[in-house]
């Protein structure tokens, strides 16, 4: 298996770890759900793909609005042996306004890991905003 990267997401987060990445030499492709959209113009087009494609990538970013961590997960089959990178925050409107969705007694990188039995998940990268 390679030692690329699937990131999953190219909105802020996404395309600002990506660019920098591949600016250091790295094998990194852009997981998103329609590649031929405009919006993704500003990204090389041979590096985007569909996002439920893994193609052998040994590390996967979810770089995604909560919400959608678990069925892009899902989609992308047995992640079993690849390290999960979430950049996800878990956090959604209630009745009091803006705030976190799962806790006190569980985690987005735990919901993910229990998604993906044989991953190895990491959180990191969601708490500084895209520009750093």
């Amino acid at each position: 298996m390679s030692h690329a990267i699937l990131i999953v997401g190219a909105g802020r987060v996404g395309a600002a770890l990506g660019r920098r990445w591949l600016e250091l030499g790295h094998d990194v492709r852009f997981g998103v759900p329609d590649p031929d959209s405009p919006k993704y113009a500003g990204l090389p087009r041979e590096r985007l793909q569909p996002a439920a494609e893994r193609r052998g990538a040994a590390i996967v970013v979810f770089a995604t609005p909560y919400a959608a961590l678990a069925p892009a997960a899902l989609a992308l089959g047995d992640l079993r042996g690849a390290i999960l990178i979430d950049c996800t925050n878990p956090i959604g409107m209630g009745p009091h306004g803006l705030g976190l969705v799962v806790g006190p007694d569980t985690s987005a990188a735990e919901q993910l890991a229990a998604l993906t039995p044989g991953a190895h998940v990491f959180k990191t990268l969601n708490q500084t905003g895209a520009e750093n």
